[in-house]
């Protein structure tokens, strides 16, 4: 068993410089949603089977959105406190479409000095070829989440629907996921798909030297050890200590958006996941000043893919995957339920930055420090 890491990349948990608009205090609700909700995914998918774990909250947070349009009565009860929206009402979709307007305008920041940030997002439903949505539907998902609908036939031929997605999908992460579906992840049951792609890559501020690079020792939470090369560096970063966690932040180019990196007192891996919420997380990037580090870092790929059913009912949208579920928004009758949530992510940090992809659609993975 591999070391898990806990790395948080700040754009998909959203503590950044402040945004333009998020002196409006709709938008700053919906950052605080995202970030309680990636919270309370990670301690969720942390909880089951032991070994790595990578993803993307804000891909999935995002991509429920475009699901959460469509539901109505209790299941759209369910997915708002589920999501931690229900405060924001029916505005909740423009303000997504605002929030990522937003991130996606630092994109480019520091090209003069490396590689810029990039963040690309695709969303797509697939739907059953003669199945018809509601205007208001369609219109919602194009006009807040920059989203269509793609038509297959899953009932002539649910293989060549699976991969048609899966190409569509390979293609929107520049290759780096090629077979979000497996085979089964769709039947001639199947009605809809809803699939999103996140893609993020970015340079750090200053990159690590690489002669600096050395071969080290990497403590696992179960206390083994495994070897590995350690990135170095010496440097001021924004850096803080306290409460059985060192933190440091992690710029990238144009110091827009930055990774943070938690390090827990040793054996204390499982407790600071246990009691990783929103507040806590705040509080230590709050409690972050100026300071020189002596820092190494493991150079490390993860992947990871993981049903995300069983997290999700148990955050409190169970009513999603039951035959009593209610979709009536998208095509006027109460007849859809969502049967899978996959989640498959990677992600690479070395010398030179971070390159992370991610895609939502219709069993913990693997990761390698190298």
């Amino acid at each position: 068993m591999t070391p898990r890491l806990l790395v948080l990349l700040a754009v998909l948990a959203p503590f950044l410089p402040p945004l333009g608009a998020q002196d409006e205090p709709a938008l700053g609700g919906l950052v605080a949603a995202n970030t309680e909700f990636a919270c309370d995914l990670h301690r969720a998918l942390g909880a089951g089977e032991p070994g790595n774990l990578f993803a993307s909250p804000y891909s999935v947070s995002s991509a429920l959105l475009m699901t959460y349009a469509g539901a109505r009565s209790g299941t759209a009860t369910a997915m708002a406190r589920t999501l931690h929206v229900d405060a924001l009402g029916d505005g909740v979709h423009a303000l997504a479409a605002e929030l990522f307007d937003q991130l996606a305008s630092r994109a480019g920041a520091g090209a003069d000095r490396g590689e810029p940030f990039q963040l690309e997002v695709a969303n797509a439903l697939w739907g059953q070829s003669g199945l018809e949505f509601l205007p208001s539907f369609l219109d919602r998902l194009e006009d807040d989440h920059a989203a269509g609908i793609r038509t297959v036939d899953f009932r002539a031929d649910p293989e060549r629907a699976r991969g048609e997605i899966n190409a569509a999908v390979r293609e929107a992460t520049r290759g780096r996921i090629a077979d979000l579906l497996q085979p089964r992840d769709v039947t001639e049951d199947t009605s809809l798909v809803l699939t999103n792609a996140i893609w993020f890559k970015a340079s750090w501020s200053e990159a690590f030297p690489a002669d600096r690079t050395a071969p080290g020792t990497f403590r696992r939470a179960d206390g083994t050890t495994v070897e590995a090369p350690f990135l170095a560096t010496t440097r001021t970063f924004a850096y803080g200590a306290g409460d059985g966690v060192q933190a440091v932040e992690l710029p990238y180019v144009g110091e827009e958006v930055a990774m943070l990196v938690l390090l827990p007192d040793e054996g204390g891996l499982a407790g600071l996941e246990e009691g990783l919420t929103a507040e806590r997380l705040g509080a230590i990037v709050a409690g972050l000043g100026r300071a020189r580090v002596d820092l190494a870092l493991p150079r490390f790929e993860c992947r990871s893919r993981a049903s995300l059913r069983g997290a999700l009912s148990e955050l409190g949208m169970a009513e999603a995957f039951t035959d009593g579920a209610d979709f009536s928004g998208m095509t006027g009758r109460p007849d859809l339920r969502i049967g899978e949530v996959i989640h498959q992510s990677f992600v690479t940090v070395d010398e030179k930055g971070t390159s992370s992809t991610a895609t939502r659609g219709a069993p913990r993975g693997s990761c390698r420090i190298a």
